[in-house]
């Protein structure tokens, strides 16, 4: 179903609450799976990713279908092997496409017993019980920190532990950044040493009591205040300090006339400064931040400011191409982007055509609707489908936009 969005307003005020990371809320339920803690922990994300691996940890059945959750395929193909689990995971037609091959070797190579049922490399696999006892492991570390961030976060529960050796360089860096800090700070014993990861066995403890709301979510009202005409938002109960790499969006955002204030009450209020110089090129590597990548290249087309965003080659095996996904929207506006070597885009914009009705296409890719919806500020309207998928990471977003002046209609 295809909804038409509209910007009643271009000087915008609201107050929003952001629902919790859904990355660290993935990672504290394997940590608890593990310890056999209860899952119904205060304060854990909404979104349909985090319910999905909620309720596969506690799904009794043999066959799970994991639909379009990615991060939850990742993570519960080491979990289940780690338990020697007899489990077949699979999920959609795009799920089917997503390469899973480095982490199954892994995994195999310390005792697992996954197999493939379809496709070599690719979901559904089999994972046929298993007996992970830890050692060395050699993975790539240019395909998904998702691999890693999986073997990562079982490695203390294998008798031996497990070293992780890092080939190539790391994608998405910062969240496996993350993943360390969370099992330090939860009572491990890991060091990392340029690409080498020791984790020696231990259990963790339980002790984090409060989430972080989900930075990767802010980084769309980032976007709507850098194309507002004025613009004071409030997000509440949110700090300065975060062990979330897209964090980085608040120094992104100074490129394009966005500034942010935090209060002792720990709030944060973004404006749209009146007077700032837009620059006519930016340029930014987004290898280590690769959630936000869409939310800058939209942006800057937005501002009809040219730019180069390279460290991007792992959008191409996301919920969908999207490297490809945002060339082809992009380009019904009148941009001229260029993708080279799978990883890096140009964008040549030209003046918009602020009078014309836009129908963009969602490849069913949360990022894409939520990157591509502030859009309708620089359009007369703005209409994508299958908008509902916005639920795998930002629940709220349709609603807070609401807030935000913006009106929906199905068309």
């Amino acid at each position: 179903m295809n909804y038409k969005i509209t910007s009643i307003s271009k000087k915008l005020f609201a107050e929003i609450s952001i629902d919790s990371s859904k990355s660290i809320s993935n990672r504290i339920i394997i940590t608890r799976a593990l310890e056999k803690k209860k899952l119904n922990f205060k304060g854990i994300s909404s979104s349909s990713d985090t319910k999905i691996l909620i309720e596969s940890i506690n799904n009794k059945s043999k066959i799970i279908n994991l639909n379009n959750a990615g991060g939850p395929m990742r993570f519960l193909t080491a979990f289940f092997s780690l338990c020697g689990a007899k489990k077949i995971l699979t999920g959609n037609h795009i799920m089917k496409k997503r390469p899973i091959k480095d982490l199954v070797k892994s995994i195999n190579y310390i005792g697992g017993n996954i197999s493939y049922i379809e496709k070599y490399g690719f979901p559904p696999i089999y994972i046929d019980g298993g007996n992970l006892v830890g050692g060395n492991i050699n993975i790539d570390g240019n395909i998904s920190s998702q691999f890693i961030s999986a073997i990562l976060l079982i490695a203390p529960y294998t008798p031996k532990g497990i070293i992780l050796n890092i080939k190539n360089h790391l994608v998405s860096k910062s969240y496996v950044e993350m993943t360390i800090n969370m099992m330090k700070s939860d009572g491990i014993d890991i060091i990392k040493k340029n690409k080498i990861i020791d984790i020696k066995p231990g259990r963790y403890l339980s002790k984090l009591k409060k989430i972080e709301p989900d930075w990767s979510s802010i980084s769309y009202l980032y976007e709507i205040a850098a194309l507002s005409e004025s613009c004071e938002i409030q997000i509440l109960n949110i700090s300065s300090i975060s062990i979330q790499g897209d964090i980085i969006i608040k120094d992104i955002f100074k490129n394009f006339g966005v500034k942010t204030i935090f209060s002792k009450g720990k709030n944060m209020k973004i404006f749209k400064l009146k007077n700032y110089i837009k620059p006519s090129f930016f340029k930014f590597n987004c290898r280590r931040f690769p959630d936000i990548a869409l939310t800058i290249i939209t942006t800057c087309f937005g501002l009809s400011i040219d730019c180069k965003i390279n460290g991007l080659e792992t959008l191409i095996y996301k919920e969908s191409n999207r490297l490809l996904a945002i060339k082809n929207e992009l380009q019904k506006c009148g941009a001229q982007i260029n993708i080279i070597n799978q990883s890096e885009i140009e964008l040549k914009c030209k003046k918009l055509d602020l009078k014309k009705n836009v129908n963009f296409k969602s490849y069913d890719d949360h990022r894409i609707i939520m990157s591509l919806a502030p859009l309708a500020l620089r359009f007369k309207s703005v209409s994508i489908n299958n908008i509902e998928n916005t639920e795998k990471s930002y629940p709220n977003f349709w609603t807070d936009l609401k807030k935000l002046s913006f009106n929906l209609k199905k068309i």
